[in-house]
């Protein structure tokens, strides 16, 4: 990140994604996405993710799939799992399962074992591979590096579908 020999200090991007977040959760949404806009433009992967967020959900902001996307994809190219995993939910949600499998799994090539979780998900339905689900959902639970509503939704799963 350098601008004409000198290096950017990142700290001011990391404030106005800080005050972006304060707005947004005291429901000033339309106040965070000029903020939030400035710093994913200058490069801030936080901000990035998080405009992807609002713009998919449409908080503060008319909703886009194309732009929240758009946003994901950047990020994601910049190694941010996250994102990945934030653009194969929008690929799901509009019944694109390939499209979303490979986001997912490259959310997991980025060390995100959550995204798992979802992939073992599309196993179970569109993809009708309750092996392949079985396999993941048995790494998900060995995982230290998933949430902890991620493994209790496993759990479930694993006992719903009788791959225990």
């Amino acid at each position: 990140m350098k601008r004409n020999g000198k290096q950017r200090n990142p700290w001011p991007l990391d404030s106005l994604v800080i005050q972006a977040i304060e707005l947004a959760d005291a429901g000033k949404n339309r106040e965070a996405v000029p903020l939030l806009l400035r710093a994913a433009r200058a490069g801030n992967l936080s901000a990035q993710v998080t405009l992807g967020n609002h713009l998919a959900h449409g908080m503060g902001v008319r909703q886009s799939r194309e732009r929240a996307l758009y946003w994901y994809r950047r990020a994601a190219k910049r190694g941010d799992a996250a994102a990945a995993s934030n653009a194969g939910c929008v690929y799901r949600d509009e019944g694109r399962i390939k499209l979303a499998l490979r986001w997912f799994e490259k959310a997991v090539a980025l060390g995100l074992d959550d995204a798992m979780l979802e992939i073992a998900k599309l196993c179970l339905g569109p993809l009708g591979d309750a092996k392949r689900a079985g396999r993941l959902l048995a790494k998900v639970l060995s995982s230290k590096e998933v949430a902890v509503f991620t493994q209790e939704e496993a759990v479930r799963l694993r006992k719903e579908f009788h791959l225990e």
